[in-house]
């Protein structure tokens, strides 16, 4: 089982190092492995840090993604008339609010999607 999650938190490390908006990450698969791999903190009285690496690896990983979309945004200025920029405002917003699940493992992750929020939803 804990074999299983590490390998979902693996693989979803490994579409957010390609750095690709493109990619379809289920967030809230992400929460439940990592929850599952936080069942697994006795492995670190073993192999001492090895919990503690992933969740730092992961939570830079998931930092990154968060301020990449909110550069994103910030390009991208949603405007009425121009259907492209609405989809990629749209798109992004839905996965930063597929991230909130994170923000109780990534605690400065909450003020980033706020602020993405904001900006995407303030009238031009």
């Amino acid at each position: 089982m804990v074999k299983d999650y590490r390998e979902n938190v693996l693989d979803t490390l490994k579409k957010l190092d390609e750095g690709k908006t493109d990619h379809i990450i289920d967030f809230t698969e992400l929460f439940a492995s990592l929850r599952g791999l936080e069942s697994g903190k006795w492995i670190d009285s073993f192999h001492p840090g090895i919990y503690q690496s992933v969740i730092k690896k992961i939570e830079r990983r998931i930092l990154d993604r968060v301020i990449q979309q909110k550069n994103l945004v910030k390009r991208q200025r949603p405007e009425p008339n121009n259907l492209k920029s609405l989809k990629i405002v749209g798109k992004i917003l839905k996965e930063i609010e597929s991230m909130s699940c994170l923000t109780s493992i990534i605690s400065s992750l909450f003020e980033h999607i706020q602020e993405i929020k904001s900006w995407a939803i303030t009238p031009i």
